[in-house]
């Protein structure tokens, strides 16, 4: 084996799973989704300041992406849990590996919703269950948002979401899993969680697809960076069909 191989293979070493008992897994998983809807709880309860309905959702949003962003970087840096970035790849690598990534990603995601539409719509008057759009999108879809409204949710959507919710489910859920089952596993259960969370029936399938593929590209590359922008580039092209379509 040559001199470079043998640096790939240890470069590659340091992108070993999150070694935690099943316990502390199943008490930091649920610790986490406690605050973040006991934030939100707590926020839409006590807060009379804001009259915009809109804006008020916004901010209990942003709060709650902020305070799991916030909860998981304290979690990586008191666990000493693998770097993040372990083989210090280039922020701009990380651009051009994000946008080819959304160039992949997005023809196999419609393909797949467009095929998960025809099966729910066929099942839908069998099984008596409405597809219900997820709030946000359905609030620019409606066009009742403007100005103030519109960036806050576009903002929530395409930068606090993807950071928040890649932290969550590729670094820390896949990273665990993987020490109790086979990485092939760990990424399907990974992207079945991440779209079950969704809440979005009618995007199911397509949010999966796009759960495996981005599981994939983090453990292909290694680094975080590259799955938030293409989250992220996917999100705003979500939200630009939304607002040309609607």
């Amino acid at each position: 084996m040559n001199e470079s191989a043998m640096k790939f293979m240890e470069e590659r070493r340091e992108l070993e799973f999150i070694r935690l008992r099943l316990d502390h897994f199943f008490l930091i998983f649920v610790g986490l989704w406690g605050m973040v809807f006991f934030i939100g709880w707590i926020f839409n309860y006590f807060t009379n300041c804001f009259k915009d309905s809109i804006i008020k959702l916004c901010v209990s949003g942003g709060l709650q992406n902020i305070a799991a962003t916030v909860l998981l970087f304290q979690l990586y840096r008191f666990q000493k849990w693998p770097s993040m970035n372990p083989l210090k790849m280039h922020p701009l690598d990380c651009l051009v590996i994000g946008v080819r990534g959304l160039v992949q990603l997005l023809p196999l995601s419609y393909v797949t919703g467009a095929l998960w539409q025809k099966i729910v719509s066929s099942l839908k008057y069998v099984l008596n269950v409405d597809c219900v759009e997820q709030p946000l999108l359905a609030l620019l879809r409606s066009k009742l948002t403007h100005g103030r409204q519109f960036y806050g949710i576009v903002f929530l959507i395409m930068v606090l979401a993807p950071v928040t919710e890649e932290m969550f489910f590729r670094y820390f859920l896949y990273r665990s899993w993987k020490s109790y089952m086979p990485s092939r596993q760990a990424m399907l259960l990974t992207a079945f969680v991440f779209a079950l969370l969704h809440f979005n029936l009618a995007a199911f399938l397509s949010l999966w697809v796009m759960g495996i593929f981005l599981t994939f590209l983090y453990e292909r590359c290694g680094n975080l960076l590259p799955c938030i922008i293409v989250h992220g580039l996917f999100n705003y092209v979500s939200v630009l069909l939304v607002i040309l379509f609607s």
